[in-house]
């Protein structure tokens, strides 16, 4: 597991620092990948907007977290009106 923090003071270096932290991830997942060590699990709290943690759950758990989410939110307000964090669709 690992967190990546960066911070800077130019607006201008946005797309460059951004595309530095998404290019480390993906490198990081074909090392992984390659010795076979890659597991697809990644911390919700630590995930980058680039990865997808919840498909990390498996599939199985995926469907069932989407079939509790339409049981008891069936208007889907945790995943259209609340701003921010990681959605199931």
């Amino acid at each position: 597991m690992g967190l990546i923090t960066a911070s800077w003071t130019n607006t201008a270096d946005d797309a460059a620092v951004l595309a530095a932290v998404s290019g480390f991830y993906a490198a990081a997942d074909a090392l992984a990948a390659s010795g076979g060590k890659l597991n697809s699990h990644k911390y919700l709290n630590y995930a980058y907007k680039t990865q997808d943690p919840i498909k990390g759950y498996g599939a199985a758990n995926v469907a069932k977290l989407r079939a509790v989410s339409k049981k008891y939110d069936p208007p889907g307000v945790f995943q259209t009106l609340v701003p921010g964090g990681w959605k199931l669709w």
